[in-house]
């Protein structure tokens, strides 16, 4: 699957100079250029929400690393065919089912075209 994002690995670095009144340095995503991809708002840290904001950057940092696990994950999933089940595995079938319907969801949600 070809994407139209900056390619991973994506970091956390701290910047300042970011607002006209504020110089105090926040999270930024950068690439393994440090070019930056994305500022996290101060919004969480001056409402008490630095532990939030934090785990917010983590997260988006994370995201090319994911993507790529969940694309490799539903390649596996789709070499699975079910054809009948036995009655002791149905739940088992309908929970790889519903696996697969999450993963292309995702996939869908993190690389959809405006």
């Amino acid at each position: 699957m070809s994407s139209k994002h900056t390619p991973g690995p994506w970091a956390i670095e701290y910047r300042g100079g970011h607002s006209y009144n504020d110089d105090s340095p926040r999270p930024v995503i950068c690439n393994d250029k440090l070019q930056r991809i994305a500022i996290i708002s101060l919004w969480g840290a001056v409402n008490g929400l630095a532990v939030e904001m934090e785990a917010n950057a983590q997260l988006i940092a994370a995201a090319p690393q994911l993507l790529e696990a969940i694309e490799g994950a539903l390649r596996i999933s789709n070499l699975w065919t079910l054809g009948e089940v036995d009655a002791p595995f149905e739940d088992e079938a309908k929970a790889l089912e519903t696996m697969k319907a999450n993963f292309e969801a995702a996939i869908g949600a993190a690389t959809k075209e405006k």
